[in-house]
Parts: C-alpha cells; structure tokens; sequence
C-alpha cells in the first residue's frame, strides 16, 4: 500500500499526505506504517500515525477489502501513545492535569468503535494518616511542659484603668 496515496484519498489526512517520513518522535511528519490485525479478518489493517508542528499526534487506521481501502479510525491528541490489546486498540494521551486518559477501541463490523474511555487523575499529595500505631503516646513521662504565661500589663490591655 502507499501511504501517501491513501492519505491523499481520506478528506481527513489530506493535508498530511505529502509530509515526509519520520524515524522517531520530535520531529513534524508521518511515521513508518504499521500493519495490524484488528478487524480479525487474518489480513493487516495500516495504521498511520502524524506528528504536527504544533505538537498534535493524528491516527488514522485504514482496512482493505474487495481491494479498496476503508478508513476505519481516525483520533488525534498530543503525545499519543497507541498499543494492542490483542485485536483492540488502546490510545494513552496525557491530561493537562498531570493524569492520563486511555481510550480503548474495537471492531465493530464497520468501524473500530470506542469501548472504555477511562481519565485517571494524578491523586492529590497528602500527608500520611497515622493510626493507632504510629501515634505518640502520652503519659507523665511524655506530657508536654507548660510555662505559666506572663501576666499582661496594665498599660497594654485595652481599656484597662
């Protein structure tokens, strides 16, 4: 398959379609094609990833049958980080928050159709409870020691006579 031509096929990734390859991330332009099976159907389906100037990540997911090619996802975000889950697909994409969103994606006889969208939010920090067992006893021997407090003066109380 030619990338190029099936992107300049899809109205969507159109404007992608005549940047150049890519051997890592950092830098704007397509990504080497990976080819997996996730309709289930024996045969690889292409899956394009595109890095933009802007830092945006764009995904499209392309299947063949009867010797045409489908567009059977398109998704994009930044820092986009795609694997499988045997033949689904999960796209991990950071939280401006410091958490993370996980979206999780599956053949549906059409179209690779969202199953689970799941943001897990970065927990606040707390200080550490204590229990019973890391309280501090208290006792005679470890009551704390108060000094009597200076009488106040009588120029400064207010009101005073």
């Amino acid at each position: 398959m030619d990338v190029h031509a099936i992107l300049r096929a899809d109205p969507r990734t159109r404007p992608l379609a005549d940047r150049g390859m890519i051997d890592r991330p950092g830098r704007a332009g397509l990504r080497p094609p990976m080819f997996v099976d996730l309709t289930g159907d024996k045969k690889p389906e292409m899956l394009v990833a595109a890095d933009t100037e802007s830092g945006r990540n764009i995904l499209a997911v392309y299947t063949e049958r009867g010797g045409k090619v489908y567009p059977i996802l398109f998704t994009s975000g930044r820092s986009l980080a795609v694997e499988t889950i045997g033949p689904d697909l999960l796209v991990r994409t950071p939280c401006s928050d410091g958490g993370e969103q996980a979206v999780r994606f599956h053949w549906d006889g059409a179209r690779m159709s969202t199953v689970s969208d799941v943001k897990d939010y970065k927990k606040p920090r707390t200080e550490p409870k204590t229990d019973a067992r890391t309280e501090p006893k208290t006792g005679p021997e470890t009551e704390p020691k108060t000094e009597p407090s200076p009488s106040p003066s009588r120029s400064a109380a207010p009101g005073g006579p």
